[in-house]
């Protein structure tokens, strides 16, 4: 999946660890997969010097390729909006990954908010009911990254900066 997240093309880029998943809990059994289907692409692994993941590795071990995963996916993109359904003979019923962005037509300030929006459904073709839930990882871009929890109105959320300018000051006061 390509991250461009800084005002300019990045074809190739790889947030690792950044993904979704989901468990659900029905009667007596659990089921837990990644919200990915199947690798087509680079099984061998790429031509680079990092560790454990240059060519005849596999796929890095960022990518949660080697994760319990859906075999089927199916994608249907209308930008802003874009759906990508999850199935697997494994896991009963479907799961739904709905993605949009704050895209205001005429309004380029406020389709600049650098957001995303995610919601997870389930279709369950159990007799019985079934919980789901839903859990995002996502890597900070930063190389000198600080995270913290942000509350408001009974809304909380994790912030993610960059915190290189404290590093710079650090490196300059020695």
């Amino acid at each position: 999946m390509d991250w461009e997240i800084f005002n300019k093309p990045s074809k190739g880029s790889l947030l690792g660890y950044t993904h979704m998943a989901v468990r659900l809990k029905a009667k007596d059994k659990t089921y837990v997969k990644v919200l990915n289907s199947d690798t087509k692409k680079e099984l061998t692994g790429r031509y680079d010097k990092s560790e454990f993941s240059g060519f005849g590795y596999g796929p890095a071990a960022c990518t949660m390729s080697g994760f319990p995963h859906f075999r089927e996916n199916t994608f249907d993109g209308e930008f802003p909006v874009a759906s990508l359904s999850f199935t697997d003979i494994d896991f009963p019923g479907s799961v739904c990954l709905t993605a949009f962005n704050p895209f205001i037509p005429l309004d380029a300030y406020n389709s600049s908010i650098p957001a995303a929006f995610f919601e997870i459904t389930y279709t369950n073709v159990l007799d019985e009911e079934a919980e789901l839930e839903g859990v995002f990882s996502l890597s900070n871009p930063y190389k000198q990254s600080r995270n913290y929890n942000v509350s408001k109105d009974g809304i909380t959320a994790v912030k993610l900066v960059n915190d290189e300018k404290k590093l710079m000051k650090k490196t300059t006061a020695t």
